[in-house]
């Protein structure tokens, strides 16, 4: 089940995505190896918005994501539309140096010309 976002991004505004890592047995700041991200339309999962698959992204123990622009346009003419987030990456756990993550956050974006 994927966590959706509380708050609305609007189109073709900016919009802040935010991932804190921590060790699941200390609670400290964890950084994995690796991190990329993709983003698609949750009615269309094969289609990604923007040309934005498996962007890579230099690992760190707190990773901003800013989207904008063409990241947030609308494409139906609805009030609103849903977006999926992905994000994945590998770890280094007891299991090895390579665990794999995986993760998905959707968000709504607000059409600000739609008729409703």
């Amino acid at each position: 089940m994927r966590a959706v976002l509380e708050h609305s991004a609007q189109e073709h505004g900016t919009y802040e995505i935010r991932l804190v890592f921590t060790d699941e047995d200390q609670g400290l700041p964890a950084v994995p190896n690796t991190f990329w991200w993709t983003l698609t339309d949750a009615k269309t999962p094969a289609a990604v918005i923007n040309h934005r698959e498996e962007v890579p992204v230099t690992p760190a123990a707190e990773v901003r994501v800013l989207l904008s622009g063409d990241d947030l346009a609308t494409f139906e003419g609805l009030a609103r539309e849903l977006r999926v987030f992905t994000y994945g990456g590998t770890y280094t756990d007891t299991s090895g140096p390579n665990t794999p993550f995986r993760g998905q956050i959707a968000l709504w974006v607000d059409n600000l010309v739609a008729e409703v």
